[in-house]
């Protein structure tokens, strides 16, 4: 007889980023890009990780509720980026650029 069971280990709050939006430097270190200012620019933010839950990683220290993460797109640190929304009612394609 096989039993699957779902067993809730615990509880965790905080902010959850796509495993996708998690770039590591050349020493390993953990970061995100996230798009600040007007015009909107991606800038590295150093984070440190918590638990990976599913497809998702719990943020410990590093960004703050309502930073726009960057998740998906290729992005270099001070490049200028468009929201996904606006990216998709523009001329460029919703897929041409950064994806927040």
């Amino acid at each position: 007889m096989v039993v699957e069971a779902l067993v809730k280990i615990g509880e965790h709050r905080g902010i959850f980023v796509p495993l996708e939006a998690i770039h590591r430097d050349f020493e390993a270190r953990p970061f995100v890009f996230v798009a600040q200012g007007n015009p909107q620019k991606s800038m590295e933010r150093r984070i440190e990780l918590g638990a990976l839950i599913g497809e998702r990683v719990l943020i410990l220290k590093g960004i703050e509720p309502g930073d726009a993460v960057i998740v998906r797109g290729m992005v270099q640190n001070d490049e200028l980026v468009k929201p996904a929304e606006e990216a998709a009612s523009g001329d460029e394609a919703a897929d041409a650029g950064a994806k927040l």
